[in-house]
């Protein structure tokens, strides 16, 4: 009887916990739009991404952007920028920050797809325009909020070039291998590259889940070894995903690997340089771009920064382009102006490539790259 009234006290309290904060993030929008109405300031964006694990050029790009704007008739932009270290708490604390700061007008980031999930809830409800341009799960966006954009493409519809790329055997059939680590977001990930191989005749001959905490990556090393696939899939955590493949080639295995990975810089300073040799991955941007806002994108990033643009930079750049864009058209700093007019507008035309949303915020179709490191560990020819 007393188990069950500290269950019941326990679920009374988090259920208050919870309604409180609901209305504390309501009152914040309230407040926001108040101080909006009577304010001259500065566009005022939250970025929220986890800059010193991924050592990405991300950064650069809002600096980029934010520079170009202001020369160009504004709006004028205050960045307030956080290291979100891919980790949920740190997170969480840094929407709440963004979401009670009356001036903030959107928030821009977030590379990891459960953290973006999550936060979404609060910036919803908290009536804050959210700007995902890391996150790639399809399920950001299959809630009907109203204050969300993404600017990259959901995984799920891209996992076909990954297969089409797997090399084949000399009799044309394909024989492949799965490993994934034990999260949803993996597991996820492994079932739709499993659907594309099924459609391309590709056969499972070895396939497990690895739990980081109570496995040893060697073990499926040697398992894999022993079934010969002409191709590894892998996904999951750059953390996890450097340790295998720099476990895999220290054990001597060259076997191809496809990889789901979003930032590559950092894999290699996990795995090793030396490790990454024939591996097949996706990316979102292609420097080498002829359309004239990449030419000149590119050029202007390598005159301010001494190098070339990344896949991260690039959607830095255009996401706060895009967000004065909308500020510039609706003549507004108010969070739903701002939404309705990323979304509802002409297409936008970015560095990397040409923006069109639908109704629920979501990119429409753009292209992604399919990237080969050959055995020398050297870049091959892309495949779209």
């Amino acid at each position: 009887m007393d188990r069950l009234i500290r269950v019941l006290f326990i679920f009374a309290l988090m259920t208050f916990v919870f309604i409180q904060q609901g209305r504390s993030l309501d009152k914040y929008a309230l407040k926001r739009q108040q101080h909006t109405e009577n304010s001259l300031a500065p566009l005022t964006v939250g970025v929220s991404w986890p800059f010193n694990k991924a050592q990405d050029g991300f950064a650069q790009g809002l600096e980029l952007a934010k520079e170009e704007i202001e020369s160009n008739g504004g709006p004028r932009i205050k960045l307030i920028i956080r290291d979100d270290q891919n980790d949920w708490e740190t997170s969480r604390k840094i929407a709440l920050e963004f979401v009670s700061n009356p001036d903030m007008t959107a928030v821009i980031g977030y590379r990891d797809d459960s953290i973006a999930i999550r936060v979404s809830g609060i910036y919803e409800q908290a009536e804050l325009l959210h700007m995902i341009v890391g996150a790639t799960t399809a399920s950001l966006t299959e809630h009907d909020f109203v204050y969300i954009v993404r600017t990259i493409n959901p995984i799920e519809d891209d996992v076909v070039p990954l297969v089409r790329a797997a090399p084949k055997s000399n009799n044309g059939e394909l024989k492949y291998a799965m490993v994934w680590e034990a999260q949803e977001r993996s597991s996820e990930l492994a079932y739709q590259y499993q659907i594309a191989q099924n459609k391309n005749n590709g056969e499972l001959i070895y396939q497990k889940q690895y739990d980081p905490e109570t496995m040893d990556i060697r073990h499926i090393v040697n398992e894999l070894r022993g079934a010969a696939p002409d191709v590894i899939y892998f996904s999951g955590s750059p953390e996890t995903t450097g340790e295998f493949v720099r476990t895999t080639r220290n054990l001597g295995i060259d076997i191809p690997i496809t990889l789901i990975s979003k930032g590559m810089s950092e894999l290699e300073k996990i795995a090793g340089k030396n490790a990454m040799r024939n591996i097949i991955y996706l990316d979102f941007y292609d420097k080498d771009a002829k359309n004239k806002e990449n030419v000149y994108f590119v050029e202007k990033f390598l005159a301010r920064f001494g190098k070339y643009p990344d896949t991260w930079a690039a959607q830095g750049y255009d996401a706060l382009n895009i967000l004065a864009g909308a500020s510039r058209l609706s003549h507004s700093n108010f969070a739903l102006d701002l939404a309705s007019a990323i979304k509802f507008s002409h297409p936008w035309h970015g560095a990397n490539g040409i923006y069109r949303f639908d109704r629920k915020g979501e990119l429409r179709s753009k292209p992604v790259f399919v990237r080969v490191l050959n055995s020398n560990g050297e870049q091959e020819g892309d495949l779209r």
